[in-house]
């Protein structure tokens, strides 16, 4: 499989991940995103692994979006950066 594009959602910091996890766990009764020690766990998980495989692919194939803003502009500038792969 060729990889054409790696696409990062960037919350901005480890604290608004936390906090935007934790959310999501209130609102959606997600017993596992409750407890603090098991999301440092997967932060460690994620910077230990997750980006390291993101280093593993040339910068040309990487695309960050910005994921603290609203849920309509992610999916907005996903599109814009996505699109133009159909075309081909």
């Amino acid at each position: 499989v060729e990889v054409e594009k790696v696409v990062f959602f960037d919350v901005g910091s480890k604290e608004a991940l936390m906090e935007r996890i934790s959310k999501r766990a209130a609102i959606e009764g997600r017993a596992d995103d409750t407890s603090m020690s098991i999301l440092e766990e997967r932060m460690n998980v994620f910077e230990g692994k997750t980006l390291k495989v993101m280093g593993a692919y040339p910068k040309e194939k990487l695309i960050t979006i910005n994921a603290a803003q609203g849920p309509l502009f992610v999916l907005k500038d996903v599109l814009n950066h996505l699109t133009p792969l159909l075309a081909r």
